[in-house]
């Protein structure tokens, strides 16, 4: 008996991680060409190749003053 249950909610568990795997959308596409401008576009909500300069200067200027 216990080992029955065991297995339902085995077998539940991983039906419920395949469907969030299902339902998973690969939005940055890493390794596709683009795939920095996508990657800035996702996580930081920067857009314009413009923004996207002037936010990599900033970044990198934080870095060295947070070294």
């Amino acid at each position: 008996m216990k080992k029955a249950i065991k297995e339902e909610v085995k077998r539940q568990k991983e039906s419920k991680q395949d469907a969030k795997v299902q339902k998973y959308v690969d939005k940055v596409q890493l390794g596709v060409q683009g795939y920095k401008g996508r990657y800035y576009a996702e996580k930081f909500y920067v857009f314009t190749k413009e923004d996207q300069a002037e936010f990599s200067e900033r970044i990198r200027q934080s870095y060295i003053e947070g070294l």
